[in-house]
């Protein structure tokens, strides 16, 4: 069975992604869901070396959008 969720959370520092998204995965896959795709804007919080590894070591693909995207 595939389900389609999506999360928007607002961060005060951008600096802050990596431990506010590691907080996110802990959340939805203690609900036995996997999470495997991260649809993302090129922007600098996201292209981090430490961040792509990280996912990388979790098998989350990433998938880029348009900057300022409305969907």
């Amino acid at each position: 069975m595939i389900t389609r969720k999506t999360w928007a959370y607002f961060l005060k520092e951008k600096n802050s992604m990596l431990e506010i998204f590691k907080i996110f995965k802990a959340l939805v896959e203690n609900g036995r869901e996997k999470t495997s795709t991260l649809r993302i804007d090129k922007r600098g919080e996201y292209m981090s070396h430490e961040f792509s590894s990280f996912l990388g070591k979790h098998g989350i693909h990433k998938l880029f959008i348009t900057i300022d995207s409305p969907h």
